[in-house]
């Protein structure tokens, strides 16, 4: 009995530690930062997601049916529900995921509020956006005509709102210098 309830603490610990080492690459590639982790790295965990709700629904299974069988479910029933919940959460993420996309576009910003971070801007082909940035970013972008090749992230189904990314390129309008 005992035995058993150390493996599934080290199984779910270690669940715990890839979950934490994937989401904290999540944060730093959004932006390009591969410091902490290299590229490599940061591929190999984009691997986590599909592995852990794969691991935990197989795991939640083998216990289920061992409980099934020994005829007693109660004493797995905490175990049993943290891998219920584990493997529906995991895969409500999966969910969430799929419904995400990263456009590369041409921006001029037409607005600027610092106090929410965002900005309202048009595409070069004249859709409205408003997208919320990086605090460190708020100071570099202007309302004067500059159009900025920007990526952000976006729900697909929403493509005019969505989170700033990167600002790989400015271009000024040089009628609008001094």
């Amino acid at each position: 009995m005992g035995r058993w309830r150390c493996w599934y603490g080290y199984f779910l610990g270690g669940l715990l530690i890839l979950w934490l080492c994937y989401l904290c690459d999540q944060v730093m590639s959004r932006y390009g930062i591969y410091e902490i982790f290299s590229y490599t790295t940061h591929e190999m965990l984009s691997t986590v997601p599909l592995v852990c709700s794969g691991v935990t629904a197989v795991a939640f299974a083998v216990m289920l049916v061992k409980g099934l069988r020994r005829r007693d479910l109660g004493r797995r029933a905490v175990v049993l529900a943290l891998l219920a919940a584990l493997t529906v959460g995991q895969g409500l993420y999966l969910r969430q995921q799929s419904q995400m996309a990263s456009t590369t576009t041409t921006i001029t910003v037409q607005s600027l509020d610092s106090r929410t971070q965002t900005l309202q801007g048009q595409t070069a082909d004249g859709t409205p956006v408003e997208l919320t940035y990086p605090m460190l970013v708020g100071d570099l972008l202007r309302t004067d005509g500059t159009e900025y090749s920007i990526s952000y992230e976006h729900v697909r189904e929403q493509p005019q709102r969505g989170q700033l990314t990167m600002v790989w390129g400015v271009f000024v309008d040089p009628s609008a210098q001094d």
